[in-house]
């Protein structure tokens, strides 16, 4: 199944990356430090209430690779999550699909090598070299969008250690953790491996290694944008996010897969779920602003959506 000279390391970090997959939609993350953001008029905390409900359920915006340490920054979180009977998240790690994960990560019979020209395959073998120490040859039989997320993964393990410095479990998995210790029901929008399905077969590979050399040539830009987005979620400024990861996104193939779709099936449960217990929904944060982002898609239906400041 892998490549003989595909480093033990490599294959790790590819079931890492995808354990963690859509952690992609909040960009290609580098920041400034926390404890200087200004606040903002928005939030990441979200009620909903009205049209029937008997309580209230909260919508919260996720940032995937910061871990629960962060949470007593932001109290207000954990106030709304003692209320609610249940949680609602992406998907939830399931140990016995990590090798079907692993598949999608990899190409059976093809190779970046023969992907990529010799002058694009020396480009990202130069950027993979600086970033790790081992040629991209190492990581041949990968697909495109698997070393693209590799390296954004390194970029903020080397370029922003305030935000790995927080010890605990992602904020996803945290509140399925805590959940379940506080017997709150745990329903997931999807599985491990319908997530693998919408990054990887949505995009041919021939696609996948355009973006990566297109990753690699716009890399100061890329850590502009990615510095910007980081400001604006831990400013809670929803409408900024989403403003400028539509215009990165649509550089990279557009978020409708990754973010507009999923809503729309989201939303077939969501309210059902709301009308069963209260909900702490913890989604990624680009999936709540924007016309078609959960916090409009469920005005749209009838129900009172507020920030909690």
């Amino acid at each position: 199944m892998h490549s003989q000279n595909t480093p033990p390391k490599f294959r790790r970090a590819a079931v890492h990356l995808a354990a963690f997959i859509f952690s992609v939609i909040l960009g290609y993350f580098l920041a400034r430090p926390l404890m200087a953001q200004t606040p903002s008029k928005s939030s990441l905390l979200w009620k909903v209430s009205g049209n029937g409900l008997e309580k209230p359920s909260y919508l919260f915006g996720t940032y995937h690779l910061i871990r629960d340490g962060y949470l007593p920054l932001n109290g207000k979180v954990m106030q709304a999550f003692d209320r609610v009977e249940g949680v609602v998240t992406e998907t939830e790690i399931d140990s016995s699909q990590l090798g079907k994960v692993m598949g999608y990560t990899i190409m059976q019979s093809n190779l970046l090598s023969k992907l990529l020209d010799k002058q694009e395959f020396a480009l990202v073998d130069q950027e993979v070299q600086q970033l790790t120490g081992q040629p991209l040859s190492a990581m041949d039989q990968f697909k495109p969008s698997t070393v693209m997320l590799f390296m954004t993964i390194t970029y903020v393990n080397r370029l922003a250690p305030e935000l790995i410095k927080y010890s605990g479990e992602p904020l996803d998995q945290f509140f399925i953790t805590e959940g379940r210790k506080r017997a709150k029901t745990i329903t997931t929008f999807e599985t491990m491996i319908e997530q693998m399905e919408i990054l990887y077969n949505g995009q041919s590979l021939e696609e996948q290694a355009d973006y990566l050399v297109k990753f690699v040539r716009s890399k100061e830009e890329v850590q502009k944008f990615t510095r910007e987005l980081v400001d604006h979620y831990l400013a809670e400024d929803l409408d900024r996010m989403q403003a400028i990861s539509k215009h990165w996104g649509d550089d990279f193939g557009g978020l409708e897969a990754l973010v507009d779709e999923r809503n729309e099936r989201w939303m077939q449960k969501l309210p059902g779920l709301m009308h069963q217990n209260s909900q702490f929904v913890a989604v990624g944060a680009l999936h709540l602003p924007g016309k078609k982002g959960l916090i409009k898609l469920l005005r749209a239906q009838g129900y009172t959506v507020t920030p909690i400041h």
